[in-house]
């Protein structure tokens, strides 16, 4: 069968529908208040997910709502226990930067869709929708039940999808389109931590906006003359504070960044005596971590790396770091030495978070079966491979990221002026259509 044809059917559809739920700015919020109603992850994200659902439902789709944060649609009425699952997300991380329109009122240029979300992960996310259309219109019986999960915190610590796997049956295998083709078959280790000492200088400063973002500012004040700042690049006045600019990017690839808190210490380093200063600077430089000998790297996942987030100084001096790490690193063993570092300059850690790396057999039937859809619509025998990124495929026993940027595409989650391109993504749906035909018939 033609998947790529029948989905082309659908390509209006998935064009408006795409960009609709761009238009609903769904960032995190915790806890939000609104009309007497608490939602966990925001009252916007609740939208996506009901707009989401509600879509499915118009296309004949049974769906089920949980408690505002996850929610499936399901295809198939198969006697067999076994889910396999396609695993979205419809949160986004927040659209700051000088965009050349509105984040949140999406444009098509160059056969492009542009808006915050349109390639992580709403256009993935819709455009499979549509793949478990082509196959309900083709009158398919898949051996397994397929869910379509969607979930509202994937940027976040994807709380939403636990909560999903802690009350719904878990998917015993599963894609996730939110990576790149041909196929993710292991994601490094994430972990979050902070670095904390008392604020000994009367410098107040604050900077970053996620951990998993490189920080795209750092305002900053305090009682000396800091006119020289001026001089560096991307650097102003607004008011009494001070703003170093840099450019976000996705923590997974720091150097595809220029980080406003890394440009902040090293000119903050030649004006006062700081530890705190002197730690970053003496320390974390090199996103690989090098001036402190824990550049780590492996065969299969590749370098260690470690994103500077988020920045606070008042009374209490914060750094907000994210690491990226590969399967030969013992984190527990990592975080000793981290800690030992920092106590030399005074400075405590806080450790958040550690999720540990995923990895599949990329010799495994599974895996060369959805390998074979991909090079079946491409003609391209690009290696699989692992990635720094994190997605829901970690979340589930045989779970891979699946699509949906090809190897030349360009990567610009998290970063402005995200867009996708249209015809891409459609073909990217047939390789999706084809997957969960294949694994599933």
């Amino acid at each position: 069968m033609d998947f790529l044809k029948e989905l082309f059917k659908y390509k209006d559809d998935i064009i408006k529908h795409t960009m609709e739920l761009v238009r609903i700015p769904s960032e995190l919020v915790e806890n939000e208040e609104y009309n007497g109603k608490v939602y966990r992850f925001g009252y916007q994200n609740k939208l996506a997910l009901d707009y989401f659902l509600k879509l499915a439902e118009s296309l004949g789709f049974e769906t089920k709502n949980i408690e505002d944060v996850c929610g499936h649609v399901e295809f198939g009425g198969s006697d067999n226990d076994e889910i396999f699952a396609c695993l979205c997300h419809l949160d986004v991380v927040p659209a700051i930067g000088n965009w050349k329109n509105p984040p949140y009122e999406p444009w098509i240029e160059d056969g492009k869709i542009y808006g915050r979300g349109t390639q992580d992960d709403k256009g993935p996310a819709v455009v499979s929708l549509y793949a478990l259309k082509v196959l309900k219109d083709l009158g398919f019986k898949p051996s397994r039940r397929i869910r379509l999960i969607v979930g509202t915190d994937e940027e976040s610590g994807s709380r939403g999808l636990h909560r999903y796997l802690e009350v719904e049956e878990k998917p015993s295998m599963g894609i996730s389109p939110d990576a790149d083709f041909p196929l993710i078959y292991g994601e490094k280790g994430i972990a979050s931590f902070d670095v904390v000492c008392k604020n000994t200088s009367n410098i107040k400063a604050k900077g970053g906006v996620r951990y998993n973002v490189v920080a795209p500012w750092v305002k900053f004040s305090g009682d000396m003359n800091f006119d020289d700042v001026l001089a560096l690049p991307r650097t102003s006045k607004d008011g009494s504070e001070y703003v170093i600019e840099g450019k976000s990017a996705h923590a997974m690839e720091p150097d595809n960044g220029i980080n406003a808190i890394k440009e902040f210490a090293l000119y903050m380093n030649n004006k006062i005596d700081n530890n705190f200063i002197k730690f970053i600077c003496d320390n974390l430089i090199n996103t690989r971590l090098k001036q402190m000998n824990l550049d780590i790297t492996s065969h299969d996942m590749g370098d260690l790396t470690m994103n500077m987030g988020m920045l606070s100084m008042d009374e209490e001096c914060r750094l907000g770091i994210n690491i990226r790490y590969p399967n030969n690193m013992v984190f527990a063993e990592f975080i000793e030495k981290f800690k030992a570092k920092a106590l030399s300059y005074g400075v405590n850690v806080e450790v958040l978070g550690n999720v540990v790396p995923h990895y599949i057999d990329p010799n495994s039937e599974y895996i060369q079966t959805l390998y074979a859809s991909y090079k079946k619509y491409t003609n391209d025998d690009a290696k699989m491979k692992t990635i720094g990124g994190g997605t829901y495929a970690r979340d589930i026993k045989n779970g891979v990221a699946f699509g949906v940027l090809f190897p030349d595409d360009e990567e610009v989650a998290h970063e402005v002026n995200e867009y996708i391109n249209i015809d891409k993504l459609i073909k990217a749906g047939a390789i999706i259509t084809d997957a969960i035909y294949s694994v599933n018939k």
